[in-house]
Order: C-alpha cells, then structure tokens, then sequence
C-alpha cells in the first residue's frame, strides 16, 4: 500500500491486489496512510499454493478491477 501511494504522488498510477482476507487490513492501511478512498483490486485467497496458470486465472479475473482503477479520475 506504501509503495503505490508513492507511486501516485509521482504520478505513476498504480493498484494493489488484495486478497479477501486482508481487505480490512488493506482499507486501515489506506486510512493510516491518509487516503481512505483509495481502491483496490481484490483476488481470491490463496494465492501461495496456485501454480502458474491457476494465478494466471486470478490475474485474469481481476484485470477488471485493476483497468478501472488505472483508468479513474
């Protein structure tokens, strides 16, 4: 979360992926760091244990979420 809020104060968009179970840990996150609104693209959990094209698959579900966050104004 760190990262891409810097990442955006230089103007690079940027979005984290989120898995289910730390979403509410991500919003705090967000909050601490002084951008509550801050979206994210959510994944499914786990992720650990995926081989690669299972977390293609992932990847593939959440380009949704990670596209209308690059593309929000």
């Amino acid at each position: 979360m760190h990262d891409a809020l810097e990442l955006e104060k230089l103007r690079i968009p940027s979005v984290v992926l989120v898995s289910h179970p730390f979403e509410s840990m991500a919003r705090s996150m967000a909050t601490l760091l002084g951008a509550p609104k801050y979206g994210h693209a959510f994944i499914g959990h786990p992720t650990r244990s995926l081989n690669r094209v299972e977390l293609l698959g992932r990847a593939r579900d959440a380009l949704p979420q990670v596209e209308a966050q690059l593309t929000a104004t």
